[in-house]
């Protein structure tokens, strides 16, 4: 992944302004310290076996409660644990896809997405999702996958109920696959209303991880859901003949985590800290004349508009200002004029400087 080795590179730069990280960077929450003491009492003295094929039920009863409270119907039959959201996207494409196969994503994508679909050798059509006339023509007989990201990384952008509707329709309509990112579904501004894709249309499968909304990407849980048990049973068995099953003592210590933790009080302080830096950089970008493609409704991405070569500007901002960008080639697959600027591990004094080097550099 070429955000990977833009992010190595960043890391050697002195004081480099990091708004190449795609998520949040807090230091590891404290509200998990004592739930890790809970756990090692549960494991002290018992044998420490292999996980259960598809994830422990304690996790999995646990997951579905907490979609529940997203307002979706679900129980733990529904649950596959995964080993995050990449590995949710490649069990989805390992059973759903051969070689040579077509899968279709908005014409902005997550770069992960172009990783998975070049190691299953796919055929990668990007259209604009909204436009349901555009989307339907590029179905073929070869197309096995649409993919929607919501809220959509690199743009912001959280697809309304109607939006969704469409293209879930149109998915099932079709017989295809519909893959539903949702990593960042608990980071939403202000009045926007995030909406769940609806499992019962058709060949649904959500996403989700504890990475992006529980701020600990190394935990490496994460979890699909489906109301299609003979899919579930599928990614079940994917996912155990790849890597026998997900770590033991993070099932566990999430398990543990979901039925002890108050969700809505956890968040509260991190939604603070990340809306006051998503004032601040909009504000400044404003105040620059700088655009950007969507007032980032969700997820902790602008989207913004160099008016140029983005690899171009994406160099001499790293180079000659030690300001980390992600060019917008990686999520459009072709030349592109936009950067994504991260603010999930910058503080606020340094949007202030990055902006001003971007302001520069256009």
């Amino acid at each position: 992944m070429e955000i990977l080795e833009i992010n190595e590179q960043a890391a050697t730069i002195s004081g480099c302004i990091r708004f190449d990280k795609g998520s949040a960077k807090f230091p590891f929450p404290e509200a998990f310290l004592p739930v890790i003491d809970e756990v090692k009492k549960d494991i002290t003295g018992k044998y420490f076996g292999y996980p259960a094929i598809g994830g422990e039920r304690a996790l999995k009863e646990q997951i579905a409660n907490f979609e529940r409270k997203s307002g979706r119907d679900v129980s733990a039959d529904d649950i596959v644990v995964t080993h995050g959201g990449m590995s949710g996207i490649f069990t989805v494409l390992g059973i759903a896809t051969q070689p040579g196969d077509e899968v279709i994503t908005n014409e902005y994508f997550f770069e992960g997405f172009s990783v998975a679909f070049d190691y299953f050798k796919l055929s990668h059509k990007k259209v604009n999702l909204l436009d349901a006339h555009a989307l339907k023509n590029a179905i073929t007989k070869n197309t096995r996958v649409i993919v929607i990201n919501s809220p959509e990384n690199p743009t912001g952008k959280v697809y309304t109920l109607e939006e969704i509707n469409v293209i879930a329709a149109i998915a099932k309509k079709h017989d295809i696959f519909l893959l539903s990112d949702e990593v960042t579904n608990k980071i939403i501004y202000g009045d926007t209303r995030w909406v769940a894709s609806p499992l019962e249309q058709g060949k649904v499968v959500a996403i989700n991880s504890f990475s992006k909304n529980w701020f600990i990407p190394g935990i490496r849980v994460g979890w699909n859901i489906s109301k299609n048990h003979e899919i579930n049973m599928q990614m079940a068995r994917f996912l155990s003949a790849q890597s026998v099953g997900v770590n033991s003592f993070g099932q566990l210590l999430m398990a543990k985590a979901l039925a002890t933790i108050d969700y809505p009080v956890f968040m509260k302080p991190y939604m603070k800290i990340l809306s006051s830096r998503r004032e601040v950089l909009k504000r400044a970008l404003d105040e620059k004349g700088i655009g950007y493609l969507q007032n980032a409704q969700g997820g902790m991405n602008f989207y913004v508009d160099v008016k140029g070569d983005s690899r171009k500007a994406a160099s001499r901002l790293l180079n000659e200002f030690g300001i980390a960008v992600i060019p917008g080639d990686l999520f459009e697959g072709s030349p592109s004029r936009y950067i994504r600027v991260g603010f999930g591990a910058v503080n606020e004094r340094e949007i202030d400087r990055g902006i001003s080097g971007i302001s520069r550099v256009i």
